[in-house]
């Protein structure tokens, strides 16, 4: 695989990784309200919670929280085929299931018939998963399951079969084709998960003995794969496995801080660990960054625009902030700063891995969350969250990310909205070309990336222009139907560093490390 594919194949992955997370962040949120109504602290404040209804009807919700909390595996089997085919999604993710089955069933059959295999496999290394005795693979298991089916499904559901055998071609064939692929795996798959599971092991006891510094190692990495688009990947790998600990349950070991805090949601503290040390790599400390740190860069970007653009800039910095208060993603505002200041994104990534040190160190026990929302269920409505470590860390993120943005911009005359920027730029060649079906949209006075978008689109001679889109690692190539219709004007005001016309239809345009994210964003604006 090309570097370049291979880039996009985990671009598309970490994409995919959202489908199961938004049912594990609804679970989350469910398992959280459920939580508080029925712990003893509430029912003693309010005697009618204990109504043997009222706690069943909790109970219930609790419930159904914990069926995704047992089943992250056979999710992320399931939806990752679904979101990573293009075509019969649904024969994608049913394969995904029966694949999934046959894997578990396969590394069973090998440790049941061979005990000096089961024995390399000590303590929790073996399990049951949906009633099957197998080896403990974890959530490794499922995302790996997932991924090999897509290719199954890409490579085989258009297969076709002689006549006697062509009920069984094309689609129908890719769940056939996993059972039997899967088993196979499943033989084999534990003599490598061996090393795995000590590599993640290992990562596991590094992380710890780096003490705060893992913690600030964590959530600088996570930030800095933001604009590739792996940040999903680096999230899962470490709070959704071993690496961020082992966690020991009335009802058995769970793996993995965030399954373990919703299993804590549902039957209370694991036995070998606090509450505090559970939650360390959670995303509670991103809270911080949402309600203190992003207000605070986007009243120094208003407070640093000119004085005739703040009007402006206005609705952009607003809808980045709310959209980071309320909903919990940064990226609207994160990518003003990212286009045109790449420096300061590394110094806001900096800042981003200290909350999770300070949260730490002043006792945070918010296991969850990223906005407002996040912070009123798990911290405010529970007496266990220690919730004012966020207000005073929120506050702290708040003061340091005005003073070094504010003291930046003006040092170095970094050009964010409002200072003569691309923004602007592009923003007065939309207003100039006053093209109502690409230039009046509310997005692209709100959003930098889609009206950075509009503006390249409107540059290469509109969207019936424009046949192909790709890119490269710093340069956005395109086919056109007519070179003759591009404006190089427009295209220069959108932040480019140079402009190369390959023949009369092909043209490139460089923009450096950011061009993934400008492709994805010309192209979601073409399809419009």
């Amino acid at each position: 695989m090309k570097k370049g594919n291979t880039m996009v194949f985990f671009q598309k992955l970490s994409k995919a990784f959202l489908t199961p997370l938004s049912l594990i962040a609804s679970a989350s949120l469910l398992m959280g309200v459920a939580s508080f109504f029925t712990s003893g602290d509430i029912i003693a404040a309010a005697p009618f919670l204990g109504n043997t209804m009222i706690q069943y009807i909790f109970k219930v919700l609790l419930q159904m929280g914990s069926i995704v909390v047992s089943n992250f595996a056979a999710l992320y089997a399931v939806a990752l085929p679904f979101a990573l085919v293009d075509e019969d999604k649904e024969y994608a993710a049913f394969a995904g299931f029966v694949g999934y089955l046959s894997f578990l069933t396969g590394m069973g059959m090998l440790v049941d018939n061979f005990p000096n295999i089961a024995a390399m496999f000590p303590g929790n290394g073996l399990t049951t998963v949906l009633g099957i005795s197998t080896v403990n693979a974890g959530m490794l298991g499922g995302i790996l399951v997932g991924i090999l089916t897509s290719v199954l499904h890409k490579k085989f559901h258009t297969v076709k079969f002689p006549m006697a055998f062509s009920f069984f071609q094309g689609v129908r064939f890719v769940p056939i084709i996993s059972v039997f692929s899967f088993m196979i795996l499943g033989n084999l798959f534990p003599f490598v998960w061996v090393f795995i599971s000590r590599g993640i092991n290992g990562l596991a006891t590094i992380l710890n003995q780096m003490g705060v510094f893992g913690l600030w190692l964590y959530g600088f990495v996570e930030r800095l794969l933001i604009p590739t688009g792996l940040h999903q990947i680096w999230i899962s790998v470490v709070r959704d496995t071993s690496v961020s600990g082992v966690f020991e349950f009335a009802s058995g070991i769970v793996e993995g801080q965030r399954p373990a805090f919703m299993q804590y949601l549902a039957e209370g503290l694991p036995l070998n660990t606090t509450l505090r040390e559970m939650v360390k790599f959670s995303y509670g400390p991103q809270i911080p960054m949402m309600l203190g740190a992003l207000p605070a860069i986007g009243l120094a970007i208003y407070q640093c625009a000119d004085a005739d653009k703040k009007k402006a800039v206005k609705p952009l910095i607003l809808a980045g902030v709310t959209t980071a208060m309320i909903a919990g993603i940064s990226e609207p505002l994160e990518f003003i700063f990212l286009f045109t200041a790449p420096v300061l994104y590394v110094i806001y990534a900096v800042l981003y891995g200290l909350s999770w040190v300070f949260m730490y160190l002043f006792g945070n026990q918010i296991g969850y969350g990223s906005g407002i929302i996040e912070f009123v269920v798990f911290g405010l409505l529970r007496s266990d969250s220690h919730w004012w470590v966020c207000v005073f860390v929120t506050i702290g993120e708040f003061i340091a990310n005005y003073a070094i943005f504010r003291w930046f911009i003006l040092k170095f005359n970094v050009k964010t909205p409002g200072r003569g920027g691309d923004y602007d730029a592009s923003l007065e060649a939309l207003q100039e070309a006053n093209d109502s079906e690409e230039g009046s949209s509310v997005d692209a006075a709100t959003d930098p990336k889609t009206l950075k978008a509009l503006t390249i689109i409107k540059g290469l001679g509109g969207k019936d222009n424009i046949e192909e889109v790709d890119s490269c690692m710093s340069r956005l190539r395109v086919v056109l139907r007519d070179g003759s219709l591009v404006d190089k004007d427009i295209l220069n005001k959108t932040g480019c560093t140079a402009i190369r016309v390959i023949d009369d239809r092909n043209i490139q345009i460089i923009y450096g490390t950011t061009v993934g994210i400008i492709k994805e964003s010309v192209r979601k604006q073409l399809k419009k």
